[in-house]
């Protein structure tokens, strides 16, 4: 074989991995908060909190619960630290360590493991929220037209909301 073909053949078995890495991961360095600030998303748990809230897709109720919040990469695996916050209580994520570990979305668990179903902040709703006052909201809920509970979150005022793709 030639060093042409070999090199061309060697281009083409290392290109895929690089472009697929790429596409999975959560891009926030165009992002106002990359440059010179902290791109940072601070979770207040609501779970106890009376009902009232309510979205396209969930009615909040008051089930107060500690969850879990956590980065995942593209396979839904838990990429850093992820930090448990009781009801009630809030925390930050710090965002800009996460996207060093190739971080897509995040994850919002209850730490019991029966109900409700865990929630999933996409990407492009990630940028937004930093875009935005980078606060959420976490509540508990139900679905509406369907059987079963869900945890869901209201960020920046309500512009960026739900339960969000499951993993």
């Amino acid at each position: 074989m030639s060093i042409a073909k070999v090199a061309v053949l060697s281009l083409m078995l290392g290109s895929p991995p690089v472009s697929m890495s790429a596409a999975a991961q959560c891009d926030i360095t165009s992002l106002p908060c990359w440059d010179g600030g902290k791109c940072n998303i601070k979770f207040k748990n609501h779970t106890g909190e009376g009902t009232g809230h309510s979205t396209d897709e969930l009615s909040q109720t008051s089930s107060a619960m500690n969850i879990q919040i956590r980065a995942i990469d593209s396979a839904g695996n838990k990429v850093g630290n992820s930090f448990k916050i009781s009801a009630g209580a809030s925390k930050t994520m710090n965002l800009d360590k996460k996207y060093n570990k190739g971080f897509n979305a995040i994850q919002l668990i209850p730490v019991a493991n029966s109900v409700p179903d865990r929630a999933t902040m996409s990407c492009s709703a990630v940028k937004n929220v930093l875009l935005g006052n980078g606060n959420c909201n976490v509540y508990f809920g139900y679905r509406k037209g369907e059987a079963g509970s869900s945890l869901g979150y209201s960020c920046d005022n309500g512009n960026v909301e739900g339960p969000g793709l499951n993993f």
